[in-house]
């Protein structure tokens, strides 16, 4: 794990960090990929739940959450690492996960969002697993 936002922005613009990411993390040891299909479940649980219209991904890496999300009216990722947005493509082709906007942004920079109180259905859903 890298810490500190001028070590996260180098570290993750490098191809075989980026690369490794889902393999180092989740690939590997029994715990992390019981924790990955953890979460995918409980993301395709909540959107199949909810009426989701637009969706965003904030720093959604090399895709690991965002093929399990399946397109809709409008959806963007937000990664500030063309090494992942490189690898997110390429995943989400490989998912067939159609329509999907990937943007080269700053998350530590993003405009502040308006905070709303949930209705059905929700009009935007962010997507932002910490680790």
């Amino acid at each position: 794990m890298f810490a500190g936002r001028e070590r996260i922005r180098t570290i993750y613009q490098r191809d075989d960090i980026a690369e490794d990411y889902i393999q180092s993390r989740y690939g590997r040891e029994p715990f992390g990929r019981a924790l990955h299909e953890c979460q995918a479940r409980l993301l395709r649980n909540v959107l199949s739940r909810q009426q989701v219209r637009k969706l965003l991904e904030i720093a959604p890496g090399p895709a690991r959450h965002t093929v399990y999300a399946s397109a809709t009216e409008c959806a963007y990722g937000v990664d500030q690492s063309a090494a992942m947005l490189r690898l997110a493509k390429a995943r989400l082709a490989e998912f067939g996960a159609d329509g999907w906007r990937l943007v080269r942004g700053d998350a530590f920079h993003l405009p502040a969002l308006e905070v709303v109180t949930p209705r059905e259905p929700l009009e935007w859903m962010a997507l932002c697993v910490c680790e």
